[in-house]
């Protein structure tokens, strides 16, 4: 029988559709409010900053902030473009094919897994970082929104690396799965020292690389979320739409 996963988001979200198939899940909405964990998660002290941030921030002013918000809107996409080559780059480690019958092992899948979640998390920390220094010049109200984004990324953020972390070892147990498949193909259809028989051996090599990626790229839209959200209240000041 499957197992159910309870989940407090969204399930049309790509990253949860594939955690689920990944790991053969059935998920299902949780019945708690995302208001009410929220409240769980927030400490006393998180609490007052989230205050402070509400009450207003005063602005400062930007020499030219129209500059400022095109400036932004480019190293968005270029953050953004860079991150998804270096997922892209991920199919060279399928070189361990021309290997040989020598076994394939996860580690350097983990490595390579934990290495783009950590250029991912300094990219998008930076950005938002950057994004926030241009919101506090613009207006009272999208200092505001500067300010909130400031207190709540180390609140939701330390949630969101609890999840994220596990992805590899989900991942290693999606390897290990198809990687005992294909030795049963192997041993049920070709000698594995012939060319069908090595053509078999690596096709689930070939399907865990392509998964591998679609979780790194889902998790990206997912990281991404808190950009696009401060990229297009910007976006709205600049089209005249602001206090």
């Amino acid at each position: 029988m499957a197992k159910v996963s309870t989940y407090t988001g969204s399930i049309s979200s790509p990253l949860i559709r594939l955690f689920a198939q990944v790991a053969g899940m059935q998920v299902r909405p949780s019945k708690v409010l995302m208001s009410d964990r929220l409240s769980q998660w927030l400490s006393w002290t998180d609490a007052i900053a989230l205050s402070a941030a509400l009450e207003g921030p005063t602005s400062r002013s930007m020499p030219d902030p129209q500059a400022a918000v095109c400036a932004d809107g480019l190293e968005v996409a270029r953050v953004r473009a860079t991150l998804t080559a270096g997922i892209a780059d991920e199919g060279a480690l399928k070189s361990s094919k021309a290997q040989g019958p020598a076994p394939v092992e996860f580690g350097p899948y983990r490595q390579r897994y934990l290495s783009l979640q950590q250029s991912m998390e300094f990219a998008i920390g930076t950005l938002r970082g950057r994004l926030r220094t241009t919101l506090t010049a613009r207006s009272p109200a999208l200092a505001r929104l500067a300010a909130l984004d400031a207190v709540m990324t180390p609140v939701l953020g330390a949630r969101e690396q609890s999840v994220l972390s596990t992805l590899p070892i989900l991942l290693e147990g999606h390897f290990q799965r198809l990687r005992q498949a294909g030795d049963l193909a192997v041993t049920n259809t070709h000698p594995p020292n012939t060319a069908d028989g090595a053509d078999v051996a690596c096709a689930w090599l070939g399907v865990f690389c392509r998964d591998m990626r679609a979780m790194l790229l889902a998790e990206l839209d997912l990281r991404f979320q808190p950009v696009e959200g401060l990229i297009e209240a910007l976006h709205m000041t600049s089209s005249g739409h602001h206090e």
